[in-house]
């Protein structure tokens, strides 16, 4: 059986009240495990947690970034069937929609490789913009990235494609 715990600071550890939530198999009611349910201690554990880890994290360069990150997809494809089972059993949700599941969230962390930094200018799947403009890149699904840019830089593009 499955006991979730809260992963705070590098740690696995259980809720400070000790309280969990069973979780059953929709399909047929089995007891897949437990989890932890977190009390405000817990919650401000890892809220400091991650203000910490944040510091060494925004230090990190972005190359040492895309590498921890396709690291961290690679042991997620590494386990893939095992998770989507688990996903399955969690959710009652077909193997195969599971197995998209799982494939999703490893392509997700694999996402950062696409964006380079090359001397103050983004290289986004292979389109370059310089470092004043405002963008930001929301992550859609591991095949696209939607841009949004401020309307200043959208007014200059458009006019540059009309003087074409």
């Amino acid at each position: 059986m499955l006991a979730l715990q809260h992963l705070i600071d590098g740690q696995w550890t259980p809720s400070e009240s000790g309280a969990t939530l069973e979780v059953h198999n929709p399909a047929n009611g089995s007891l897949v495990g437990s989890a932890a349910l977190g009390t405000r201690c817990d919650v401000q554990r890892a809220l400091e947690a991650a203000q910490t880890a944040f510091q060494n994290w925004k230090n990190t360069t972005g190359d040492e970034r895309s590498r921890l990150l396709k690291r961290a997809a690679q042991h997620v494809a590494d386990r893939r069937d095992e998770l989507a089972r688990l996903l399955t059993s969690e959710h009652g949700k077909p193997l195969a929609d599971a197995l998209k599941e799982i494939d999703g969230a490893a392509g997700t962390l694999e996402l950062p490789r696409f964006t380079h930094r090359l001397e103050g200018r983004a290289s986004i799947g292979g389109w370059m913009h310089g470092g004043g403009q405002t963008t930001k890149e929301c992550a859609v699904s591991h095949h696209s990235v939607l841009r949004h840019r401020g309307a200043g830089w959208s007014a200059q593009r458009c006019a540059q494609r009309n003087h074409r």
